[in-house]
């Protein structure tokens, strides 16, 4: 920690806006400041590679562990590990939660989480895909309008998939430190 407390260590750590995944595989402060500093301020958001590897939806992972899947109407389907060492499956809108299922291997949660979005909102399969041919498009002004609204940075050519990867990480993130 170097002459840092826990609680600004833990602060620095936990900002929802610095990319995780790359984070973790810092063993030591001084690993975490190395890749503190090769982060790409200006990359553009991709797929997460875990889910890449079972999925062929946008899921996200997230700063608590888990995993999540922005569906329309607000909705998300969560995949989190319990203590267990279980994969729970989630539903949640803003007016409930619910457990869809447990799986005891990642890629099973996955494959059961995939299936439950295909029955709950079929309609939204194409949306969801990672590869969709929309992704590829510019950017429309709504998107555009709502980064500059944010204060997400942007550059010249941005896709229509790349402005909804940026929202979703950053709406799914403000989710996901006003529940913890």
């Amino acid at each position: 920690m170097q002459g840092q407390d826990v609680i600004h260590a833990l602060a620095a750590w936990e900002r929802p806006d610095i990319p995780c995944t790359a984070l973790q595989k810092a063993q030591s402060f001084t690993e975490l400041k190395i890749l503190l500093r090769q982060i790409d301020l200006f990359a553009l958001p991709e797929p997460d590679p875990v889910a890449a590897r079972y999925s062929k939806f946008s899921w996200f992972f997230m700063p608590d562990g888990s995993f999540r899947l922005q569906l329309p109407q607000r909705e998300l389907l969560v995949i989190r590990p319990n203590l267990l060492g279980y994969y729970e499956i989630w539903h949640w809108t803003e007016e409930w939660r619910m457990k869809v299922e447990f799986a005891r291997e990642l890629g099973d949660a996955f494959r059961i989480a995939d299936d439950y979005a295909l029955f709950w909102q079929p309609q939204a399969e194409n949306l969801l895909k990672v590869d969709a041919s929309w992704r590829r498009e510019p950017a429309t002004e709504k998107q555009l309008a709502l980064l500059d609204s944010l204060g997400l940075p942007y550059m010249p050519g941005l896709t229509k998939g790349e402005a909804a990867f940026m929202l979703s990480r950053y709406f799914l993130r403000r989710t996901t430190h006003q529940e913890l």
